[in-house]
């Protein structure tokens, strides 16, 4: 489904990666790492949210590397960033609508009782601002409102940073839901590594900004992670 290869991508003219290469198919695939591997700029730039300094990215066999945000966004992908993932003066309904723009009328609302049965606990909060809800809430809304979008793939940027141990454990649960319910694949990069490969069927671990190994999730345990995490 995508397809990186040889990626080099950075800030300015720092380049923050080097030569990545991997490739997602049907499945939830992770990226871990310490803080500061890399995780968040290799998210952003498969998002089109950072440009590509060299290197090629295809997605369904389409490539996608000189295209906008928008454009990857149209065809399927979409990302959850770790912060300012939701708009604070809007509601959980509103918040839900911005991801539908793609939608005619009948398939929004459709597609909203998908997501808050998904999200049970939204139904309660709909009305409310997002600006006023807890950070598990919060999450809650930017993974349903990226799921509005229909998306084939999702990237979830360190979806469970500083969330209470009740809020991750029900997200992660929620991320397998999403594979297997909406037929999405996943890509979530994050620090918790015990956590993400319970629900991961492969995994990626950065060092520094370059691939220390992939594997089978299941293959790897608390050692391999820590000397990839470089611990």
């Amino acid at each position: 489904m995508l397809k990186i290869e040889n990626v080099v991508s950075g800030y300015g003219e720092v380049s923050v990666l080097q030569d990545i290469s991997f490739e997602v198919g049907h499945e939830v695939f992770a990226i871990l790492g310490a803080n500061g591997a890399g995780k968040t700029t290799l998210m952003k730039t498969i998002a089109k949210a950072i440009p590509l300094m060299s290197g090629s990215m295809s997605f369904e066999g389409e490539d996608i590397a000189g295209e906008t945000s928008y454009e990857v966004a149209a065809r399927g992908i979409a990302f959850v960033p770790q912060e300012h993932n939701v708009f604070p003066t809007l509601t959980v309904l509103e918040n839900l609508s911005v991801g539908s723009t793609l939608l005619d009328k009948a398939r929004k609302n459709e597609k909203i009782e998908e997501v808050l049965n998904t999200f049970p606990a939204l139904k309660a909060i709909s009305k409310q601002k997002a600006g006023s809800l807890s950070g598990g809430e919060a999450q809650m809304v930017a993974v349903g409102r990226a799921l509005m979008q229909e998306p084939k793939l999702l990237l979830l940027d360190e979806p469970s940073a500083g969330l209470s141990p009740l809020y991750v454990d029900m997200l992660f649960s929620k991320i397998a839901d999403i594979h297997k319910e909406h037929k999405v694949s996943v890509l979530v990069a994050e620090q918790n590594a015990v956590k993400t490969l319970r629900v991961a069927n492969k995994a990626l671990i950065l060092t520094l900004g370059k691939i220390h190994m992939i594997e089978d999730a299941d293959k790897l345990d608390e050692s391999v992670i820590k000397e990839g995490y470089n611990i």
